[in-house]
């Protein structure tokens, strides 16, 4: 298009107004389009995502394994997914205390059941001594075996935490506590005496603690029954 010189000021005056107009139209377009390019590039990031997310969950869906070892750790029984290992536990409460402790308070009352205890001064003796031996003779085989391991387990806390309090409460604080009596073979007191004599309780105690939550384990009847 051949160029064209106007001399006449109102013909320049509009030719401007129009170039002025065309940049602010070309300005807009630019901005419209860098709007569109932004708009465009956020949706393309949420369908990725979108996509991300699908494939995601159809992996999860696709892989049944995954979707059952979530199901065994909710559901599946303590004593199946306890180590199998626990059935050393359940010897030493069971068959290295218990259960032996149990039988010897009913064939020697005088020197291990009704005869201690009323030197101890737990109440009715010759009704408790007995009645603790049958509880330990059982419960600590069953712990053998692993029937009903937390079952058992709870009665075996309960003379724990008696057995500490009646016996070695009275060693720690260096006298009698209300019915219980300190020893009068007992040459020392206080802490390290009341630690020394009370270590096999506390074992005693934490592993029935252990048992009762943890279960029998897998080498155990509760694990055969529940499986």
């Amino acid at each position: 298009m051949p160029c064209q010189f106007v001399d006449h000021p109102l013909t320049v005056d509009l030719m401007f107004r129009s170039m002025v107009q065309n940049m602010e139209a070309d300005e807009s377009a630019e901005q419209v389009l860098e709007h569109h390019r932004q708009a465009t590039s956020s949706t393309e990031g949420k369908q990725s995502r979108t996509v991300i997310s699908l494939s995601s969950s159809s992996d999860d869906h696709s892989n049944p394994a995954s979707t059952e070892d979530k199901a065994m750790n909710w559901n599946t029984p303590r004593d199946l997914t306890a180590s199998a290992w626990t059935i050393l536990i359940r010897l030493q409460v069971g068959l290295i205390v218990f259960f032996p402790e149990g039988i010897q308070k009913l064939i020697h009352p005088d020197i291990l059941g009704a005869g201690r205890f009323a030197k101890i001064g737990i109440p009715y003796p010759d009704l408790m001594g007995p009645f603790v031996g049958v509880v330990e003779t059982i419960c600590g085989l069953l712990i053998i075996i692993g029937l009903f391991t937390r079952l058992a387990s709870i009665p075996l806390i309960i003379i724990m935490i008696v057995a500490l309090v009646s016996t070695k409460l009275p060693i720690l604080l260096g006298h009698d506590v209300w019915l219980f009596h300190l020893s009068q073979d007992m040459k020392r007191t206080g802490f390290w005496s009341a630690m020394h004599e009370s270590r096999a309780d506390l074992t005693m105690l934490l592993g029935s603690l252990y048992l009762l939550i943890a279960g029998g384990g897998r080498w155990s009847l509760d694990a055969r029954t529940q499986g």
